[in-house]
């Protein structure tokens, strides 16, 4: 369904990302996971256009596009049949949690306001908020924010969605109630490729594993096989919990601003 080639990202003259080669299938999760600062989160925002690559294909449902010269209406298109989770939720202060569900499809015209209400209620109640459907984000926790994003996330039905390190922000309590309802999406066949440091999260939610460092692919591999098995050295110490390098982290976060 989505394939990236060759895909390479510089701030000034430091490299984040060289020579990206991944592909996605329909259906299929797949968990990014690295140190921080590896450019995981520059990776995913160059894929749905928050960032521009220098150069690359993406290749998405059949069409190639060249990412160095892509057009506005290219990514238009592709980003119609794709929604992305913030770290940091980015819901609209001045709208319900029912008001940020329905935004997408009703603004897109999929929708009119009356169908986005019905399909938003069923996604409010899908992730655990019916009950929170009239109230603002001011009035709700992390982790029931960020559940609302993810309703936001599925109100347009999209081919895929993009998690960049949802849980993050939030405490382990809350974490919890995010990550269970990404799990349910995930034995639901949700197509999704996540940036996370929940490694119990990629273990039981992930089809496949992509490990990053310093900008470049280091290993591929099934989840079983990625945690029972590694086998490159930096992998090995990643798992074990060995320390973080931090080359990139500046350059990346400030991708953000």
């Amino acid at each position: 369904m989505l394939k990236v080639e060759h895909l390479k990202k510089s701030f000034q003259d430091t490299t984040v990302l060289e020579d990206i080669n991944l592909n996605v299938e329909k259906g299929e999760v797949v968990a990014v996971l690295g140190p921080s600062g590896s450019g995981k989160t520059t990776l995913l925002r160059c894929m749905n256009f928050l960032e521009r690559a220098d150069s690359g294909l993406l290749t998405f449902d059949g069409v190639q596009h060249r990412l160095e010269r892509i057009s506005k209406e290219e990514i238009a298109s592709i980003r119609r049949k794709t929604a992305f989770v913030f770290q940091s939720f980015n819901l609209f202060a001045n709208r319900t949690a029912l008001g940020n569900v329905i935004e997408g499809p009703v603004v897109t015209g999929k929708m009119t306001v009356h169908e986005a209400k019905v399909r938003g209620m069923q996604l409010l109640e899908k992730v655990g908020l019916a009950d929170r459907a009239d109230h603002y984000p001011a009035e709700l926790s992390g982790g029931q924010q960020q559940r609302v994003a993810i309703a936001r996330a599925l109100a347009t039905d999209p081919e895929i969605i993009y998690f960049d390190e949802p849980t993050s922000a939030l405490d382990p309590k809350l974490k919890g109630e995010v990550l269970k309802v990404m799990s349910d999406l995930a034995t639901e066949g949700v197509t999704m490729m996540v940036v996370t440091h929940e490694l119990s999260f990629a273990r039981n939610a992930a089809h496949r594993i992509i490990y990053l460092e310093n900008g470049e692919i280091l290993e591929e591999a099934s989840a079983k096989d990625f945690f029972e098995h590694p086998t490159n050295p930096k992998v090995i110490d990643f798992l074990a919990g060995g320390d973080e390098p931090k080359e990139l982290e500046t350059k990346e976060t400030n991708s953000l601003n």
